[in-house]
């Protein structure tokens, strides 16, 4: 029977170093969507006051909203100031009530398949820059939250919405991204002839 390690090893421990892996932390909860959730919310605000809010340097600040602007959800203004084109959940029933009735009739109805409702939950949310939570996906579907959820989910892996707020936060909300349109290639120095 061989003895075990603990015998073995006389010796002086080696501690083991703690390693962080670089970068920011992204997940459900991370800063991003936080700092994404906070400008949809106040609509504009300055670096100053993220970088406050969330006990942070300007520069993370602005290595943030870089990403954010590369995914076109935020705009920066002169003076330090951001602002995003997005409607806050709480300012979206108003726009929903004027919507397109023929949007709103592909969104609602029995025995519609899930995919075409998240076409046009998508649609909605995009033509109208609007984000949703979950309970007004369910008023607008008339579905259960379950299945409202599943909507959701659905986007979101095919990259078409992303969720400001952590998995437990009850007041997180959906916020839509925009599709990148694709430039045509032109070629400038082949000349072509019909």
């Amino acid at each position: 029977m061989p003895a075990p390690s603990s015998f073995l090893n006389t010796g002086r421990q080696k501690k083991k170093r703690r390693t962080r892996k670089p970068g920011p932390k992204d997940g459900p909860a991370g800063i991003l969507l936080k700092m994404l959730r906070a400008i949809i919310e106040a609509c504009s605000i300055s670096t100053r006051e993220l970088a406050r809010k969330f006990g942070i340097t300007i520069q993370a600040v602005n290595y943030h909203i870089r990403r954010l602007q590369e995914l076109s959800l935020v705009r920066r203004l002169k003076n330090g100031i951001v602002t995003t084109s997005f409607i806050p959940p709480l300012l979206a029933a108003n726009i929903i009530s004027r919507a397109d009735q023929s949007l709103l009739s592909s969104i609602k109805g029995r025995g519609k398949p899930i995919r075409e409702r998240a076409i046009a939950i998508y649609e909605l949310m995009l033509r109208y820059k609007i984000c949703l939570t979950t309970a007004q996906v369910v008023e607008l579907t008339g579905l259960s939250r379950r299945q409202a959820r599943r909507i959701m989910s659905l986007l979101e892996e095919k990259g078409f919405v992303v969720r400001a707020g952590g998995r437990s936060c009850p007041f997180a909300f959906w916020v839509p991204l925009p599709i990148p349109q694709r430039k045509p290639i032109i070629h400038t120095h082949l000349n072509y002839s019909c």
